[in-house]
């Protein structure tokens, strides 16, 4: 053996490490010739390349071995999606079940798939549930022993470190299925019982891009196109994680674009490709990051930028320079309103002043379960005790609940899975800014004030957009009180 070799050889500990198993299970794949290793007197060697080998073969094997419970997992499976199996080893029967939870998910149009270790009544299990319409719903509890198998294919398709264990990793799966091109974006974090995954379902060819497609009113859709048309300004889209801010902006972007207009942007992750555009992925491990793009955009000689998220007061200070310069700026920002963003970015170090000329619109946002339009019936007002608070967050917020006013609800039925809910709409907050609101900034107004000036300037609560959009037969007040949180 040269010294090379020699080098390359992995002590049994080391060798667990990398295949991510545990001692009885290679002792067993050692016995039945799975896995090649060397004897070094007493001791077990093994070579980089032979575990390698064995990892790409699939080191599913290795943490699981055929058992009733698998094949009752891939049965359940199976029978959701309709496909039969083929698999007759444990590691394709393994590869099967991800399989198919990963086709059962994208035909429930789940944004996520989420896949905890945890314990439920007592007894160690995988809990998996998919996030639909924004609401986990829980799907199955699968025996906690197959975890390792689970979680190290996920890993292996992610191109993860298998082995790695006790440190958060990301990675994608770039998937086909049914004709359509999917990108998953797997998050992968170590947890008490074992380790978590959650799949992040991006599909380009469903996401529906345009203002007319966010279910925005006659008169927001007047406001976002104000703000799109002007020459130069920031527009800063606010809402919390999963709110739909990515869409709307894709949505202002593409209200611009154009052969005689250049639009630049700087994301994390690129989630959709726009025509006339060009789209820069941040990478941070080379040096790429929000910063470093928004500067090297400046000299791109562009017309309209999209920053994927102001991060800092670093970023901020670049995207109102970039504003005062003549171009159109476009960001996200998490904030849970419109004037709470506005309050947000003073917060990151900006003057008043210098904020007021270059802000030209806030567009907060959440996202509301739109009423399956099979089922939907009218809801009974009697059973509705909070009415008369409806009609009071309606007033304050711009929006003169009708005397006559009618509700509605989904009973549930097969399109919807009986949920009554099929779909999302957008519920919205857009501050345009005007001369009392920005004196008021300047002075150094609460965010009240703020909120105060904005409605009588044309801004519409949440709850008076929502409630509009009650009225209309589009949602319920119930999913209005989930998305937005409060009653006051």
């Amino acid at each position: 053996m040269n010294d090379d070799e020699q080098n390359d050889l992995l002590t049994f500990d080391e060798a667990l490490q990398v295949l991510g198993t545990s001692r009885p299970t290679l002792y067993r794949l050692l016995s039945s010739g799975d896995m090649r290793g060397l004897k070094v007197g007493k001791q077990w060697r093994f070579r980089r390349s032979d575990l390698h080998l064995y990892m790409d073969r699939g080191p599913v094997a290795a943490a699981i071995a055929s058992s009733p419970e698998l094949d009752s997992e891939l049965a359940f499976f199976t029978g959701l999606t309709g496909r039969p199996s083929k698999a007759s080893t444990a590691e394709e029967k393994i590869m099967e079940v991800i399989e198919n939870i990963m086709a059962d998910a994208i035909a429930r149009k789940a944004s996520d798939i989420h896949f905890e270790a945890c314990v439920l009544d007592g007894a160690p299990v995988i809990l998996l549930r998919y996030r639909i319409d924004g609401v986990l719903q829980e799907i199955r509890r699968i025996p906690g022993e197959m975890e390792d198998a689970m979680i190290a294919r996920w890993k292996i398709m992610a191109d993860m470190n298998v082995g790695l264990k006790n440190v958060p990793q990301d990675g994608r799966i770039p998937l086909k299925h049914a004709g359509k091109d999917f990108d998953l974006r797997v998050a992968i974090t170590p947890v008490v019982f074992g380790e978590a995954a959650t799949i992040r379902i991006l599909d380009r060819s469903s996401v529906l891009l345009g203002l007319d497609k966010l279910g925005l009113t006659h008169d927001s859709l007047e406001q976002i196109l104000r703000l799109t048309r002007q020459p130069n300004g920031l527009i800063v889209i606010a809402g919390p994680t999963g709110s739909g801010k990515t869409t709307t902006a894709y949505s202002c972007l593409l209200q611009g674009s154009g052969p005689e207009r250049k639009t630049i942007t700087i994301e994390d992750p690129v989630e959709c490709q726009l025509n006339y555009t060009t789209q820069i992925q941040m990478n941070p491990r080379a040096g790429l990051t929000f910063a470093a793009g928004l500067r090297s955009i400046m000299r791109q000689d562009p017309d309209v930028i999209f920053a994927g998220e102001t991060r800092d007061d670093e970023i901020l200070k670049l995207e109102l320079e970039a504003s005062l310069t003549g171009h159109l700026v476009v960001t996200t920002l998490h904030a849970t309103d419109a004037p709470s963003a506005i309050s947000r970015l003073l917060n990151m170090g900006v003057a008043g002043h210098v904020l007021t000329l270059s802000l030209t619109g806030v567009i907060a946002q959440r996202l509301a379960r739109r009423i399956c339009p099979n089922c939907r019936e009218e809801a009974d007002l009697s059973q509705m005790v909070q009415f008369d608070t409806w009609r009071r967050l309606a007033a304050e917020g711009g929006y003169e609940l009708p005397d006559d006013a009618k509700f509605y609800h989904g009973k549930g039925c097969e399109n919807c899975g009986g949920r009554g809910y099929r779909g999302r709409l957008g519920i919205f907050e857009i501050i345009e800014m005007s001369e009392p609101l920005a004196a008021a900034i300047t002075r150094g107004a609460d965010e009240e004030e703020i909120s105060e000036v904005a409605l009588e300037y044309g801004m519409r609560t949440f709850w008076a957009d929502g409630l509009r959009k009650a009225v209309a037969g589009e949602t319920t007040v119930d999913e209005l009180q989930r998305v937005i949180f409060t009653v006051a």
